[in-house]
């Protein structure tokens, strides 16, 4: 790395001399088995507080230390990531990896496996960033009634919009209003079928 502002910098993962503990990558990390490398290019240097350089074309990772008391408080941000789980899960889990691999050596502790870590920490941030909202309750009445009520707006302002401009219909399309606060939403009922009331499952698009 040449530390200088458009310096050369120049980073090999060898994941496989990171632990004493032995252990293969996952399937679909496979290409990475013999390690892997990465180039950019300095963005900043403010020596011994902040280095800051870009990451395999347009994201920019930055690392600060801040002294407190006999600590110091290292910061690790990755910015400008492409914003789909994959992408986001492989990087926290990654850095995370190296960051618990860099406690252990301080504390001169031997690292764990670093894929069998990784994989741990990638599930956990799997749920993490996962955009998904799920809830869920026991309704002791039967499922085409509770299911009629969701598409009859009779029945649905009752107990959650303000107004509605129609009854939902696979494929029709209608304006659910929530008062003057929220303001309108489209909603349409997804799936094939004459009718919603034919299955048990209702899908709304377009908020």
């Amino acid at each position: 790395m040449e530390l200088r502002e458009g310096g050369m910098v120049r980073l090999d993962f060898l994941h496989r001399d990171l632990s004493p503990v032995a252990g293969p990558p996952p399937e679909k990390y496979k290409e990475m088995e013999a390690g892997k490398g990465f180039t950019g290019r300095v963005l900043r240097v403010e020596a011994p507080r902040l280095l800051s350089f870009t990451w395999e074309g347009d994201s920019e990772v930055t690392f600060e230390l801040e002294g407190q008391g006999d600590k110091v408080l290292l910061t690790l941000t990755h910015r400008k990531l492409a914003m789909d789980i994959g992408t986001l899960t492989g990087v926290s889990a990654g850095w995370h990896t190296h960051l618990e691999n860099l406690m252990d050596r301080l504390k001169g502790v031997a690292p764990a496996n670093f894929w069998k870590r990784f994989c741990q920490l990638e599930e956990l941030y799997s749920a993490v960033y996962d955009p998904t909202g799920s809830t869920g309750m026991l309704i002791r009445r039967p499922v085409a009634e509770v299911f009629g009520a969701f598409v009859d707006p009779a029945v649905t302002t009752k107990f959650w919009f303000t107004k509605s401009t129609g009854r939902l219909e696979a494929g029709k399309e209608v304006v659910w209003t929530w008062g003057d606060v929220w303001g309108e939403f489209g909603c349409a009922g997804e799936g094939a079928g004459d009718r919603l009331g034919d299955r048990d499952r209702l899908g709304c698009g377009g908020w």
